[in-house]
């Protein structure tokens, strides 16, 4: 998209110091009617934001699972995160992102926590498997899978849903596999929708 665009696409590190700059402008902006920001490369001078936003802030969610930078951004300048991976590794990133947000003197119980992923359902459990095959046989990575995939029949769903909610996950984020399916939206909406 970026050779396609003609858009620049900096090194990461410079990524992400433009992400931070963008998180420091906007959360200026939410706050202040006016607002003046230094940042690495963006910055503002007395930039406007009239009338304010009526709930007096916009909340800000970080998606990511970086441990250093993305997690520290989300303890310091946002309202919630959006995380991958299996309960054991959401677990740690919970861990770290409390110990961002006690180096940021903030309290961590004011940060939605999310997770992100895709979610293959089916009436069986063997149903379910049959489209995790499909999206492996589409290119799929036992990686990806490991880091976004849940997979099963609703009392399987609900499981793997509860897991997370256990490692302290206050919401889920995801994909249907096959969101063509209406009964299929019907089917994850009424199993995991209640959670």
């Amino acid at each position: 998209e970026h050779n396609a665009y003609g858009i620049p696409f900096p090194p990461l590190r410079e990524r992400f110091e433009r992400l931070e700059d963008a998180l420091r402008i906007a959360r200026a902006m939410f706050t202040q009617p006016e607002s003046s920001v230094v940042g690495t490369h963006h910055s503002t001078s007395n930039a406007l934001n009239i009338p304010q936003p009526l709930r007096g802030d916009i909340p800000i969610l970080v998606g990511g699972s970086g441990e250093r930078k993305t997690l520290r951004m989300v303890a310091q300048y946002a309202d919630g995160c959006n995380v991958f991976g299996d309960p054991g590794r959401v677990r740690h990133l919970m861990g770290v992102l409390d110990r961002h947000c006690e180096d940021a003197g903030r309290d961590p119980g004011e940060i939605t926590r999310t997770r992100n992923g895709m979610v293959f359902a089916g009436r069986t459990h063997e149903e379910a498997q049959r489209k995790l095959a499909a999206a492996r046989a589409a290119g799929m990575s036992e990686e990806r899978e490991r880091m976004v995939a849940m997979v099963g029949d609703p009392d399987g769903l609900r499981e793997q849903a509860q897991a997370f909610r256990d490692v302290g996950i206050d919401g889920l984020t995801f994909a249907i596999y096959d969101v063509h399916d209406l009964e299929v939206v019907d089917l994850v909406g009424r199993t995991l929708g209640p959670m």
